[in-house]
């Protein structure tokens, strides 16, 4: 089984403050740095970093020699990568006091994919591989259909939620990462229970994880069965990267036949390690450093007497 991130590279330009700028307002910025990051690199990290063989897809600017540095020390195949005329994406990141963050994004080279492009890259998979995408490129309704099509599994996080994904044909994809606000738009109802069984009523096909925050995740796999976990308490300092690490390697380790609790909280263990420190695609941390950690100190959802 081969799995291939098709997704965006972004230049992070991140800015830390007291709190975020309101309309009007110029305010001093306590620390400022940049980074590799955009949310494709950033799942394709955290399965690398989780172990995965993974291939990645996207176009890189002319400015984006450091992604592909960063891909061959971590062993991601980026030989597919695309090499536009554009400068990179780049993703300007207010990160405030708390650690929370808010994300504005220039499309840039990430533009820069057509449908032929999409149809060379895909014709080097097969049947049972697995395609991995979010919302940050364009055609993301042509590369579900098209993986379909070959009988690949598609893994889905409709990130940033917009327009676009009324486009996609969502009953093709397989897993569906999403967190509770886009959970409640996709299915037009509120509260964990009614947006999970409205989706499931619509794509029984499908294995949805719905993050919650620090509440944590709940997992409901096709069959109809819920998992549920909660997430490992780490002081928050910047959680730009927290949604993509926990899909990473939830990823990385149910498609390795784990099972789903294992992958919850393996999943919860890395991204509450993320989130402690500073950065994206930086803050992920390695295998090791994840299995080695207290996964007796994951809390939360106490409301299932867990």
């Amino acid at each position: 089984m081969k799995k291939i991130v098709f997704s965006s590279l972004n230049i992070d330009r991140t800015y830390h403050l007291d709190r975020f700028v309101r309309p009007g307002e110029t305010v001093a910025v306590r620390s400022y740095s940049d980074s590799c990051g955009g949310k494709g690199f950033n799942l394709a990290m955290a399965m690398a970093k989780a172990g995965e063989e993974i291939f990645f897809a996207g176009a890189v600017g002319p400015d984006g020699q450091e992604f592909e540095k960063i891909f061959s020390e971590y062993g991601v195949d980026a030989s597919y990568l695309r090499h536009s005329e554009k400068m990179c994406g780049h993703a300007v990141i207010q990160v405030d006091a708390s650690g929370q963050n808010c994300i504005m994004i220039v499309e840039g080279a990430n533009g820069d994919i057509s449908h032929q492009y999409i149809d060379e890259v895909l014709g080097h998979f097969k049947e049972g591989d697995v395609l991995i995408l979010q919302n940050e490129i364009g055609h993301i309704d042509y590369l579900i259909e098209s993986a379909h099509k070959r009988g690949m599994k598609v893994a889905f996080n409709p990130s940033p939620m917009n327009e676009k994904i009324a486009e996609c044909d969502l009953s093709h994809v397989d897993y569906l990462f999403i967190n509770e606000g886009e959970g409640e738009v996709l299915s037009g109802q509120k509260g964990d229970d009614r947006i999970l069984n409205e989706l499931h009523s619509r794509w029984s096909n499908q294995t949805i994880i719905l993050t919650l925050g620090e509440r944590g995740a709940i997992c409901m796999t096709s069959d109809g069965e819920k998992e549920v976990c909660g997430i490992l308490k780490t002081t928050a300092v910047d959680t730009t990267a927290a949604g993509d690490t926990f899909a990473g390697y939830f990823l990385a380790e149910y498609l390795e036949g784990k099972g789903v609790k294992r992958a919850l909280e393996t999943a919860a263990v890395a991204s509450g390690i993320a989130v402690s420190r500073s950065g994206a695609a930086r803050s992920i941390p390695c295998k090791e450093e994840v299995c080695s950690a207290d996964f007796s100190k994951i809390t939360g959802f106490k409301e299932w007497g867990l």
